[in-house]
């Protein structure tokens, strides 16, 4: 409940008719509803006779009264706690001096600066008074604050049944275990060691037991968490003698095609990464083949080799991957 330092009824309709009258006997503004009243300390005002105004606080009951004036719509009582005071109102009552000067339709309203007002809850329509008898009003909670925690909605099925069989009612509605010491133990071990080695086992040997087997529902170029890579394409040019026939003409000539160096720099950027980070940037490379169609795996007897061994460093570093395709009775190095 919020505290705030004035609170005040605002009225906008009388009941009295077109004289706009409101006389009361006593205000009151509670802490809690049926609680005791705050009013203890402070100073009442009014937007009317506003000398008077503090016999709505006075507790003298039918003794003394404040009597708006009239015409009187809008008006408004107040009361205020004094500087450094705050208080919260979760009920108001009102005490009229007959059944006929009596707010019809009125707000309880708060503020810190006594100038700038908002407005907590309203009323219309209230007609119901009977002088010299307190009329109490409460202070609706919010809809969707009301039936989060309503009884009935804990015990429907099947939500009930999400909670254990030796949980009483009260910690049902109450949920005063959803945040207890094991529902956050449940969710820390998604964070813990075995939920990182089930992420590391995703990318550890992506396609099969082997980094050199391609598997086509691992055809993702990696993503590992701390990684940091680049594919660079080098072109090397050889010349080799091709021969053809036809009839008795046989003709020769040099042709010119290119072969491929593939560099794949790459740079882990935090410690504890997957183990294998090197066999399975080499294995992710020969599963990748659709991406890649333009220069490299158009033909099924693609292998690799290396430069040198993958191999975990202690330090950033490349390394070269080198494929080789069979061509007849030669082999084409990319």
């Amino acid at each position: 409940m919020a505290l705030h330092r004035f609170w005040r009824v605002y009225i906008t309709e009388s009941n009295s008719g077109a004289d706009n009258f409101i006389r009361g006997y006593e205000a009151e503004f509670r802490g809690s509803v049926g609680g005791a009243d705050q009013c203890n300390g402070g100073t009442a005002s009014a937007s009317h006779n506003n000398s008077t105004a503090y016999k709505l606080f006075n507790n003298n009951g039918a003794s003394d009264y404040w009597l708006s004036g009239g015409p009187s719509a809008p008006c408004w009582f107040q009361y205020d706690w004094g500087v450094g005071n705050a208080v919260g109102v979760a009920e108001w009552g009102f005490t009229p001096g007959n059944s006929s000067q009596t707010p019809k339709a009125f707000s309880l309203q708060w503020s810190d600066d006594g100038s700038t007002f908002t407005t907590l809850s309203s009323w219309s329509n209230v007609t119901d008074w009977i002088g010299g008898a307190q009329k109490l009003f409460a202070i609706a909670a919010p809809a969707s604050i009301a039936t989060q925690w309503d009884c009935p909605y804990a015990l429907l099925s099947p939500v009930s049944q999400q909670w254990d069989e030796g949980w009483d009612v009260i910690q049902k509605v109450m949920a005063d275990r959803q945040w207890s010491l094991e529902y956050g133990q449940t969710v820390d071990r998604q964070w813990e060691v075995p939920w990182r080695r089930w992420v590391e086992q995703a990318w550890e040997c992506p396609i099969s037991y082997s980094p050199y087997e391609p598997k086509s529902q691992f055809a993702v170029f990696p993503s590992l968490p701390g990684l940091s890579w680049e594919l660079k394409k080098t072109p090397e040019f050889r010349t080799s003698i091709q021969t053809a026939s036809s009839g008795r003409e046989q003709r020769g000539a040099f042709r010119a095609y290119p072969v491929w160096r593939f560099s794949l720099l790459f740079d882990w950027l935090r410690a504890g990464n997957p183990r294998y980070e090197y066999e399975t940037l080499q294995g992710f490379i020969l599963g990748r083949r659709g991406s890649f169609e333009s220069f490299l795996f158009l033909d099924p007897t693609d292998s690799t080799c290396t430069d040198m061994p993958f191999g975990v460093l202690s330090s950033p570093a490349a390394r070269s991957v080198r494929v080789t395709r069979s061509v007849g009775s030669s082999r084409q190095c990319f």
